[in-house]
């Protein structure tokens, strides 16, 4: 009972699996080669298909994203890299089972995708007579089946599962036995309609059939391969042998593609075979069809063939209707006839449907959207877009946004050039000095600050106040329309403030940062704001400098007693200078402080009574040379001896001379630095005068020098004040 359900099942799921005709796809493998792609770790797929609209199954599962038609017909399938079965659908065709392959990244696997044509077109034979698919599998290898079409009875193989016949449009009845069971079914078969059926054998009906000793065909075609049709039964392909065939006669159809269809009657007799062989006459032309552009979308009979160049040596004989589609071509329509053993090529000239653009716009570089798709920025040339009507819009930054239809004609070079509209004024604002922050008074709104060149400002009239530190506000009216251009340049005054001073004594001398400005007391007028150096300064005081700060439209007001510590320290110390340099020069310069130029005078002086000393034991040493030789020359009697302690005494004279010019040159430079020390310390002793008392508390370092039996000593005496 089980078994009556399943099948009954199948049975159903067939006649509503081919109740809309499905058509079936077939594929061809393609060289594949090494091409690059950018999605490193996957493997890729290249489908061409005369199919259109293909989906993709994987049992690995393909990623949305992953599938792209490159262009038309050619499709971009990414996969894992590994073992996968892809299933590839379209709407009206069966699926297409690719095969389990072995997918890895590099070469590119290849094939191509067309519909398969059943039966072909071939002549003689109708390729859309019906065909009847009789599944049914045998019980045991010995079960034998026979019957037929229309009463047509003979031995049917079911071992592969299933059996088909292909008879003419119209009513038609098949009856099958096995083992005395009989199976049976009506038809009304329409042009082109495939049924499937699934066989059940019924228990309880029987019926014998006069079944005689059999016999059997031998059917060979020449070229090979063609599909053999006995009595409208698909039997299989020649070479042919048929054993267990029932004695009678037999309608054999032989089909192959690209040949013409042959039909042969032949008598099979018991414990007979019957021959047959038959040589096929060639049904083909060669098909050449080229484009200009090329790369057109080739339609034959309404079916996708592929892209021009479109060439196929052996094409099936007939008329056909053709189509040729490019993008932004007209289509392009006609029919041609292939004649057995001729050729039919042909190049066909499309006709543009397209034009040039060239947009220009002021000012550049506006942005250009067309029928909401953006194109880019002006100046832009597309040399093809498409015929008729497009809605163009410009837009830029403070421009008003131009919207606008054009209509492009074929072949035509449309040229354009757009003036936009401002939808703002444009101000320029600069300022002396630079750097002052510009605000618009009404809507506090800051712009930056100075020098600020073609700012976008709403059209309108407003107030600008122009603002930097220390100097006065600047304010002013301004009025913008569209596209105009205001330009404003503020010369900046600087706030003024007083200074009042007061000093004890009067008529000490006033400086503003260095500068002379009077006498104490009076109040210095229309100061500029800032901060300043203050400096008070009267002979017999100390100098007094102080930080004011001038603040606008008000008087600082400073008032002091200057003191006279630290100037009578410091005359004290510029007479000790003075009166130190003459007992030891460079103590003046220690004394004031002055320790560089103190040490450099001392170094000089020091240096040049060293190289006196050295230059006087070098006059010693010659001088004893010289009188030895002369006590020789007076004792020796030796003429040759004589001479030798002569030129000795020569040459240590000369010594003795150089020796006493070094020294004079010496002991001059040595009065030299004394008198230039001594005059340093008489103009510039004591150092700097003071200021607020500056050297009042200083620690004091003295120099000394000492001579006595031909040794000189140099030292620093140092003394630290109590604090």
């Amino acid at each position: 009972m089980r078994q009556i359900l399943f099948v009954t099942f199948i049975f159903f799921t067939f006649t509503l699996l081919h109740a809309q005709q499905l058509q079936e796809m077939q594929y061809e493998e393609l060289p594949g080669g090494s091409i690059l792609h950018d999605k490193q770790g996957y493997s890729l797929l290249i489908i061409e298909s005369t199919v259109p609209k293909l989906m993709f199954e994987s049992t690995r599962g393909i990623k949305p994203g992953f599938v792209k038609e490159e262009k038309p017909g050619v499709w971009h399938v990414f996969l894992e890299v590994g073992v996968q079965l892809i299933t590839i659908n379209s709407e009206g065709y069966l699926p297409l089972e690719l095969g389990r392959y072995n997918y890895k990244p590099q070469p590119a696997r290849r094939i191509k995708v067309t519909p398969k044509v059943l039966l072909g077109a071939y002549g003689g034979f109708d390729e859309n007579r019906p065909e009847i698919r009789l599944k049914y599998k045998p019980e045991s290898v010995d079960e034998k089946v026979f019957g037929g079409l229309d009463g047509n009875a003979m031995k049917l193989d079911f071992s592969s599962g299933m059996r088909s016949f292909r008879p003419s449009s119209g009513k038609h009845i098949i009856k099958l036995n096995s083992q005395g069971r009989i199976w049976e079914k009506s038809y009304d078969l329409k042009s082109g309609e495939v049924v499937e059926d699934a066989v059940i054998f019924v228990s309880g009906k029987t019926e014998r059939w006069d079944i005689k000793e059999p016999g059997g065909m031998d059917i060979s075609s020449d070229p090979t391969g063609a599909t053999v049709f006995i009595n409208q039964v698909n039997q299989g392909t020649t070479p042919l042998t048929l054993d267990d065939i029932q004695p009678g006669i037999y309608q054999i159809e032989l089909v192959k593609d690209l040949y013409l269809a042959e039909s042969r009657s032949i008598e099979v007799k018991s414990l007979d075979y019957a021959p047959l062989s038959v040589k096929l006459t060639p049904n083909f032309g060669r098909l050449k069809l080229e484009t200009d552009p090329p790369e057109a979308m080739v339609w034959i009979n309404d079916q996708q063939k592929g892209l021009t160049p479109y060439e196929v040596p052996r094409f099936n004989a007939g008329k056909y209707s053709l189509r040729l589609v490019q993008n932004l071509y007209y289509e392009k329509t006609d029919t041609f006839e292939i004649k057995p053993g001729s050729e039919y090529v042909n190049l066909y000239k499309l006709k543009p449907q397209f034009g040039k653009v060239s947009l220009t716009s002021e000012p550049a570089n506006a942005t250009i959207t067309v029928d909401g798709q953006l194109w880019g920025n002006t100046p832009l040339t597309r040399d093809k877009v498409l015929s008729g009507e497009h809605n163009i819009k410009l837009t830029y930054d403070n421009y008003f946004d131009l919207d606008e239809t054009i209509r492009i004609i074929d072949g035509q070079h449309f040229e354009r050039n757009y003036d936009l509209r401002p939808s703002v004024g444009w101000l320029t604002v600069v300022s002396d000095p630079s750097g002052a922050e510009v605000t618009i008074v009404e809507t506090n709104r800051s712009l930056g600050k100075t020098p600020l060149t073609k700012v976008p400002i709403d059209r309108g009239t407003y107030k600008l106040l122009i603002e930097k530190d220390l100097y006065e506000p600047y304010q002013t009216a301004i009025g913008l329309t569209y596209g105009g251009e205001q330009n404003v340049d503020a010369k900046l005054q600087r706030s003024v403030g007083h200074v009042r001073v007061s000093v004890e004594p009067s008529g000490t001398k006033i400086y503003l940062n260095n500068e002379y400005k009077g006498e104490s007391p009076m109040v210095v007028k229309d100061v500029p704001t800032g901060k300043y150096e203050l400096k008070l300064d009267k002979s017999g005081y100390d100098i007094k400098i102080a930080q004011v700060e001038v603040t606008r439209n008000e008087v600082t007001k400073y008032s002091l007693t200057l003191g006279t510590e630290g100037t009578v320290e410091w005359k004290k110390r510029r007479t000790k200078a003075r009166l130190l340099s003459i007992i030891v020069p460079s103590s003046g310069q220690f004394v004031s402080g002055q320790y560089v130029r103190g040490a450099l005078y001392g170094g000089a002086f020091i240096g040049t009574l060293a190289m006196a000393y050295l230059s006087q034991q070098d006059h010693t040493d010659a001088k004893s040379t010289y009188d030895s030789e002369m006590d020789a020359y007076h004792d020796i009697g030796d003429q040759q001896t004589l001479t030798q302690h002569l030129n000795n005494a020569h040459s240590a004279w000369d010594d003795m001379k150089s020796a006493e010019d070094q020294i004079k040159l010496m002991l001059m430079a040595a009065g030299g630095v004394y008198a230039l020390q001594l005059l340093d310390s008489w103009i510039w002793g004591g150092g700097k005068r003071p200021i607020s008392g500056k050297f009042s508390s200083a620690d004091q370092i003295e120099p000394y020098a000492s001579v006595s039996d031909h040794n000189f000593k140099v030292g620093l005496k140092i003394t630290l004040r109590d604090k």
